[in-house]
């Protein structure tokens, strides 16, 4: 090889050096960029008319939207069951929950009659406190059955009072 072949071989890999160099320096300014610009952003605010939650396989697991009688939230177990509703409307609101059998098992409500907060079991033996015109009052029963206890709130509470101890033995 000669002298002059051997410089400008040594030319031309000096030039490469300098376009590697420029190109990595390219590369590393734009992944600080990217780094600075892909960090987590906050939305201050989203508007929509409905959120759909969807699983893996597409199926409906709740939602949050409005209609015509107010809005309203709910939420499906994974075989599609309603679980959890809970709805405001013009005249008040509502929390359900439910059982996979669609069966209301806990329920608060409030509307223009009063609220009530009502629990029941599988056999259809329920609890519930009412509140409406006439004041509060708790229910004990079965569903399209009897009602066990109906016990109106009284206008006297009176404290519990610590007993008198026993009266000393006599010597």
């Amino acid at each position: 090889m000669e002298n002059q072949e051997i410089v400008s071989r040594i030319e031309k890999l000096e030039k490469s050096n300098r376009r590697l160099r420029w190109a990595a320096a390219a590369m590393g300014a734009g992944l600080v960029a990217a780094v600075f610009l892909g960090a987590e952003q906050r939305i201050p605010e989203i508007v929509t008319q409905q959120i759909k939650l969807v699983d893996a396989e597409g199926k409906l697991r709740g939602a949050m939207g409005f209609d015509k009688d107010g809005s309203y939230f709910f939420l499906n177990d994974p075989t599609g069951h309603r679980r959890a509703n809970i709805a405001a409307q013009a005249t008040g609101g509502f929390i359900n929950l439910k059982d996979d059998a669609n069966k209301t098992r806990v329920l608060m409500s409030y509307d223009e009659s009063g609220s009530v907060l009502k629990a029941q079991d599988d056999q259809g033996l329920f609890s519930m406190l009412v509140e409406d015109q006439r004041g509060p009052a708790m229910q004990v029963g079965q569903e399209g059955g009897r009602i066990r206890i109906v016990a109106p709130m009284i206008d006297v509470l009176q404290e519990p009072q610590p007993k008198e101890p026993p009266p000393a033995p006599k010597k």
